[in-house]
Parts: structure tokens; C-alpha cells; sequence
């Protein structure tokens, strides 16, 4: 019983927050089902995409992964004080681009 209490209250709090305490069902930038790759890899066409995107931006690490059928490539980067990540079918779409900008001065 004393082990029921403090669960439930995590789990209240959890959901307050707008928590779970389970797994995402679906993200796209799951690195663990992910391969890293040589940015050598990625198709001229993903790159000329992210560049079309993010003018400028300096890539610095790509994963493969897989949905379903389609292969997705993952690409983080920087580009004006900045960090990317983006997501992108192999012909070069454009499936999501997070922007994080912790580090601007």
C-alpha cells in the first residue's frame, strides 16, 4: 500500500504537467532506431532542401532511419547562433524543421 500512494501522486503529477511516463508513440527524430551516417551520405537533393530552409546552415551530424517503406534522414546543424534539426524524405522533402536557440548570446 505504501508504494501505491507516492505512484499515484507521480502520476497525477505527470499528467498535470501534460507528462507521460511512457514512451512517445511516434517521433520522427528517434535516434535510437536511427543510423548515424557520413554527411557524404545525404542526397545532393536533402541538402539543396535544408539549404533552401536554413540559408547557410553548417551541418554537423545526419542519422537514416526508416518509416515504413520511406527512408528518412535526420540532420542537425547550426546557423546563426542556433541549433537545427531537421527531417527529410531521400527526394528531398522536408518533413520538420526544430529550431533551438539556447545558444544566442
Amino acid at each position: 500500500m505504501k508504494q501505491i500512494i507516492p505512484m499515484t501522486i507521480l502520476i497525477g503529477l505527470s499528467a498535470m504537467n501534460g507528462c507521460s511516463l511512457s514512451a512517445p508513440k511516434h517521433r520522427a527524430h528517434n535516434k535510437s532506431a536511427a543510423t548515424k551516417i557520413p554527411l557524404t551520405a545525404v542526397p545532393e537533393a536533402i541538402l539543396a532542401s535544408v539549404d533552401a530552409h536554413v540559408p547557410g546552415i553548417y551541418l554537423n551530424e545526419a542519422h537514416l532511419t526508416h518509416q515504413g517503406e520511406k527512408e528518412i534522414y535526420e540532420l542537425e546543424g547550426l546557423s546563426q547562433s542556433a541549433t537545427y534539426e531537421i527531417s527529410a524524405t531521400s527526394n528531398g522533402h522536408i518533413l520538420d524543421v526544430a529550431r533551438d536557440a539556447s545558444l544566442s548570446d
